[in-house]
């Protein structure tokens, strides 16, 4: 890894038919990278699901590797940052 570590990036939108999709992305030196985006409109309200997914694919990054997560200001996300 070096000196360089990954930034773990997370947001959640509403497309047509109000279904709910988050991405995850990774930016590191080189640049960013989408990694894949869950449809979340079964959970999207649940802050309990969203922290469990986020937190599974910061383990999947290694979190030692990990210097800071970016999240959107959705309600979820506010509820997961405190």
């Amino acid at each position: 890894m070096g000196k360089h570590g990954y930034s773990i990036i997370s947001d959640g939108w509403t497309y047509t038919r109000n279904k709910n999709m988050i991405n995850f992305m990774v930016n590191y030196y080189l640049g960013s990278i989408f990694i894949k985006s869950i449809d979340g409109s079964s959970f999207a309200k649940s802050n309990e699901k969203t922290f469990e997914l986020l937190d599974r694919f910061i383990e999947q990054i290694r979190k030692n590797n990990v210097v800071q997560v970016i999240i959107d200001n959705g309600n979820s996300y506010v509820l997961i940052g405190k």
